[in-house]
């Protein structure tokens, strides 16, 4: 009942005084609304403050013209402080426990004005949390039975609105909803220290509530509430003044007169650099400080720079391959395949479309197939590598009856247990155990003992593991890898319509060579190049190439960022890309570096430099 009562006095009665005090005081009148603006504000939320003893302070700053950044801190340590709480159950005590840290920035963005009316926001929340023995009710039974120590994080929304009823005391109220992700380990009692098991909770709900109390420091304007009298006094000195200037007024002139002139534009001191002198050889850079005029640098010669396309090499040898894994399904201790098995049928479909795209093209040839059998960590390891071994020959000989493969083409192996691949799948799951699981898996021990322990927790977290992971780890990876034959230019571009993946950064290079610079199609291809061999450094530069003779300078700068090795080509490019951008000397620099091309840029950009000069 204290702590209804508090929570009463402290959402009803308080805001109620503030606000009939304020508008029921006959001493004061409102004489001129203006915008309170405080720098920045110190606050604490009344219903923590009171509900659960928390201490939390927060701050807020403008950070914008109409946003705001809120950052408020609740920390409590009953623990620690020996401020335990107890209450009866029937015949038992049981100790409270709630430890907390909590922090949940907050972008505010104000309707009319920062600091004051309704506002929006977007939080996130980041908390540690160590509770138990908690009231039943309002908290379950479960919760008054046990303890909870663990992390959360998330984010919401909230709605809010703050009432500025002194020029620096405000009152704030709030209410967002939201996520939270929660990871706890779980305890019999509050103040118990053996571990009985773990958990993890999503959580949509509530995940803010606020009546804050607010100190606003560095004001730069406020309400002005005055006395009656005193704003009589002023209204009367106005007048007065308004009648003596309206006397003293000179008669209005009817005639119209000219506006004075323009200033003369401003001189502007701006740094323009040159780049080699010769447009053979390059040399270094030099760089002129110089006074120009604004009208000058508007007629000035505009340099014609031309950005670099690399011709990739010629691929001696069109080397490609096609990759999959086939989750197929086996009898107790079998490894020969039944198609009709299970799912098997799917999964063998999606082996033959992949070979049979290859098989049928007659540009392709089948260099060579590459199979790597993996089994679950069930049993002994040992007999898991021969298990894993046979079942991947099994594929090789089911293959090899379908289409005729000779037995040369296969290279076969079995990895044994896939732990790898356990690990990935743990990572990302919610089991309960989770950290638990991950720590056998991590250990030291050899696999036989890791795969014994963890059959040993049992429950529910074991029997997961089984139908879940492990049959996503029996399974079998395959490479097929094929060599494809070179195209002329008028084959190439049959090619790019249907199979573009055959074609190499020469032979697209090639086809963009027979279109016009600057249309579509010539255009398309090195879109296409890029989005093929993403990681080529020639491809990379073409499509920088490209995009700056298109005049998209952010696009450019993307691809430029992925290259490697800055040779010429990249080199002339950055430097046209600047040029772009406004950094004439660092232009000048990277041409410098740009070889023939960079040279021919450099000298269109001296002549600017003369021509500005004259």
């Amino acid at each position: 009942m204290k702590i209804q009562g508090l929570l009463f006095m402290t959402l009803v009665l308080l805001p109620s005084a503030v606000l009939g005090q304020l508008y029921n005081n006959p001493q004061f009148v409102q004489e001129e609304q203006e915008t309170v603006y405080p720098r920045w504000a110190a606050k604490t939320n009344l219903l923590y403050d009171a509900a659960i003893l928390t201490l939390n302070l927060g701050v807020e700053f403008k950070v914008g013209h109409k946003t705001t950044l809120d950052i408020p801190v609740n920390y409590n340590d009953w623990v620690r402080n020996k401020s335990i709480f107890s209450h009866t159950d029937g015949n038992t005590t049981h100790k409270v426990m709630w430890k907390n840290f909590l922090i949940q920035p907050e972008f505010r963005y104000w309707t009319k004005q920062p600091f004051g009316g309704h506002f929006l926001g977007l939080h996130g929340h980041y908390a540690f949390y160590n509770v138990g023995g908690l009231w039943h009710p309002p908290f379950s039974k479960y919760m008054h039975d046990h303890r909870f120590e663990g992390w959360l994080a998330g984010a919401g929304l909230s709605y809010g609105y703050r009432y500025n009823f002194k020029r620096k005391l405000h009152l704030e109220a709030t209410l967002g909803v939201g996520y939270a992700y929660l990871s706890y380990d779980i305890y019999p009692c509050a103040d118990c220290s053996g571990k009985i098991g773990e958990g993890l909770k999503s959580y949509f709900g509530p995940t803010k509530l606020g009546l804050n109390l607010i100190y606003g420091i560095g004001t730069k304007s406020a309400s002005k509430s005055v006395r009656a009298d005193v704003a009589q006094t002023r209204a009367q000195a106005r007048a007065q003044a308004q009648a003596q200037a309206q006397a003293s007024r000179p008669e209005r002139q009817t005639r119209r007169q000219t506006a004075p002139p323009p200033p003369p534009p401003p001189v502007v001191t701006s740094q323009v650099v040159t780049g080699v002198a010769d447009a053979v050889t390059a040399t270094p850079t030099i760089v002129y400080n110089i006074v120009v005029e604004s009208e000058r640098a508007q007629t000035a010669y505009q340099p014609q720079l031309a950005a670099s396309y690399m011709v990739p090499e010629v691929e001696t040898i069109k080397a490609r391959s096609e990759s999959g894994k086939a989750y197929l399904d086996y009898e107790v201790g079998r490894s020969d395949i039944l198609p009709y098995f299970r799912s098997n049928s799917m999964e063998l479909q999606r082996i033959h479309s992949k070979i049979r795209e290859v098989v049928h093209d007659p540009d392709a040839t089948i260099t060579g197939i590459v199979i790597t059998g993996y089994a679950s960590p069930e049993g002994s390891y040992a007999n898991n590598m021969m298990l894993s071994q046979r079942r991947a020959l099994s594929l090789k000989d089911h293959l090899r009856a379908v289409y005729g493969f000779h037995e040369g083409m296969f290279m076969v192996w079995g990895a044994g247990e896939d732990w790898a691949g356990l690990d990935s799948l743990v990572s990302h799951s919610f089991i309960p155990d989770k950290y638990r699981v991950l720590s056998v898996i991590h250990s030291a021990e050899n696999y036989d003992m890791k795969e014994l322990r963890l059959r040993r927790m049992g429950g529910y977290t074991y029997q997961m593991i089984r139908a879940e992971f492990y049959p996503k780890l029996r399974r079998s990876d395959y490479r097929i890898n094929y060599t494809v034959k070179p195209f002329t230019v008028d084959k190439a571009k049959e090619v790019m319509e249907t199979r573009p993946v055959n074609l190499s950064l020469n032979e697209i290079y090639l086809i963009a060579d027979s279109y016009q610079p600057g249309s579509d199609a010539f255009n398309k291809i090195f879109e296409l190049a890029v989005g093929l061999f993403p990681d080529s450094d020639e491809a990379n530069i073409n499509a920088a190439a490209n995009a700056l003779d298109r005049g998209d300078a952010e696009s450019a700068a993307l691809y430029l960022s992925k290259v490697k090795n800055q040779n010429v080509f990249y080199w002339n490019n950055m430097g046209v890309l600047l040029w772009m951008q406004g950094d004439k000397q660092e232009a000048a620099s990277c041409f410098a570096r740009g070889g023939t091309q960079g040279a021919l840029n450099a000298a269109e950009l001296l002549k600017h430099v003369q021509s500005v000069l004259k």
